[in-house]
């Protein structure tokens, strides 16, 4: 999609009306000489279905997607380590997938973020060394908290398909605020805004 925006004829890029999920994305098309723009935030609606009424029952946390240092690895990891030397009151079950972000090979720093969450004893982390097939995939939100501690610098305009997927399986979502991820959160009440990037905030979101 973003190449056939980059490459459109100039007069397309000048009549025809280009749709945005971010204003990010919108400062990007108009950069490359679209002039029609809207910003519309996605999901526009949430399903139907769905009944909002009263809060989810969450079984488990959730981390999902290929294991990434800006996604909140470093986070869970410190954690996780507090927890097994202090247990809270409730030890939750925590999924985390520690699949690497590139085919078969992972960052050095993701790689010691996984290493050191497989080799900890809490009792409760199952970790996925693979990513799952789609429907295993989208089963993992029923009952999930979503943890989604986002790094804001790279995420401020990053549109998560993590957290749409969250929503869409009515998963409450803990994120960080200046985020695209926590601007949804807040529009739909579907979760905690983490005011900082923290350990600490990230427990007290959980809570």
């Amino acid at each position: 999609g973003g190449r056939l925006m980059l490459y459109a004829a100039p007069a397309v890029r000048r009549q025809v009306l280009a749709i945005a999920p971010t204003p990010g994305i919108a400062d990007g098309y108009r950069s490359c000489g679209w002039s029609n723009l809207r910003n519309v935030p996605y999901p526009a609606l949430p399903p139907e279905q769905l009944d909002t009424s009263t809060p989810a029952s969450c079984s488990h946390l959730l981390m999902a997607g290929a294991a990434r240092l800006n996604k909140g690895l470093d986070l869970l990891a410190e954690l996780v380590e507090r927890w097994v030397a202090k247990p809270p009151a409730v030890s939750p079950v925590i999924r985390v997938q520690l699949s690497p972000k590139h085919f078969r090979r992972q960052g050095r720093t993701e790689a010691g973020l996984a290493e050191r969450l497989r080799e900890s004893a809490y009792p409760r982390l199952e970790c996925m060394a693979n990513a799952p097939d789609r429907a295993a995939y989208l089963a993992q939100f029923q009952g999930a908290l979503v943890l989604a501690p986002y790094v804001q610098e790279q995420f401020r305009h990053g549109v998560s398909g993590i957290v749409l997927d969250a929503l869409l399986s009515g998963a409450p979502v803990v994120t960080t605020s200046g985020t695209w991820a926590a601007e949804v959160v807040q529009r739909f009440g579907a979760g905690v805004v983490m005011d900082e990037r923290s350990v600490d905030a990230l427990e007290q979101a959980i809570n």
